[in-house]
């Protein structure tokens, strides 16, 4: 038996949604950790008010770019959590952004992977396939790359749940480092991401990013090597300036697959079909 299961996340600009991703996890966590990027949102009707959300302020890091800033903030965010669970007890702790769900959400199958002998358990990730709208991603988008069979636009090397001890931290979003035990990869779980799912969300997240170098946490030692994600930045910033976005619905469309090729895909083995939400929280 587990001593307890924590999910920790840093949120920003908390939508409706919210609400259904925590009631989703609460079925697989003791509780989980929020972290709230913008403090003033504590406020928020979106904020479910449950005794296992414990809803607090984030790190308020300010020395380089937003983007390098972020990340600097989750990480240590992840390591004040980290602590949190050490002094209360809880056993592991999986790290997610509130644009993911594990999915199955189901707690005995976490469990078979959270053993004595384990210290890291990697759980790999599948891609949202972007759409031209929605409202609530999670209950309206179900067509997901999967890992390994097509090209993702953001990463593809999972998110992980770590065994708490007081060596522990986060070695960036994705793993930790300073655990005890083996490292495993979950078989028959997955991380379901829900990345840019649709036109208007990912032209406000790179609008929000604004200017960033070609480096996460504005480092040239880790250069970032994914192209969507820094083309993404510059065509947002070129509309965003000039007032013309033919150029940023041009990029998008090529991103959106017909409904026929998604059946191929999926036909194929490449797409995958989930619907994580079909029964209401």
């Amino acid at each position: 038996m587990v001593a307890g299961i924590a999910i920790t996340t840093t949120a920003r600009n908390i939508e409706p949604a919210f609400r259904d991703w925590c009631s989703h996890h609460l079925k697989v966590a003791d509780c989980i950790f929020v972290w709230l990027d913008d403090p003033s949102e504590a406020s928020s009707p979106n904020l479910p008010r449950d005794r296992r959300v414990r809803i607090q302020a984030g790190a308020q890091i300010r020395r380089g770019t937003v983007h390098g800033d972020l990340m600097r903030r989750q990480d240590h965010n992840v390591n004040q959590c980290l602590h949190r669970c050490t002094q209360e007890g809880l056993e592991w702790l999986v790290h997610l952004d509130t644009d993911e769900l594990l999915y199955p959400v189901d707690r005995k199958t976490l469990e078979t992977h959270l053993t004595a002998c384990n210290g890291h358990v990697r759980i790999l990730n599948h891609e949202v396939c972007p759409q031209w709208q929605c409202k609530n991603p999670f209950r309206e988008t179900h067509y997901f790359k999967l890992n390994g069979k097509l090209h993702f636009n953001l990463y593809t090397n999972g998110k992980s749940a770590v065994r708490c001890s007081p060596g522990v931290y986060a070695r960036d979003a994705h793993s930790f480092a300073g655990y005890d035990g083996q490292q495993k990869t979950a078989s028959d779980m997955a991380v379901l991401h829900y990345a840019c799912p649709s036109y208007d969300r990912w032209l406000a997240k790179y609008g929000a990013l604004g200017e960033f170098p070609d480096f996460w946490w504005d480092d040239p030692q880790h250069r970032i090597e994914m192209s969507f994600h820094t083309r993404s930045r510059d065509i947002c910033r070129e509309c965003l300036a000039d007032g013309n976005f033919a150029r940023a619905k041009e990029f998008w469309a090529a991103q959106v697959f017909a409904h026929n090729q998604l059946e191929q895909l999926r036909h194929d083995g490449k797409v995958g079909w989930f619907a994580p939400m079909d029964r209401a929280s």
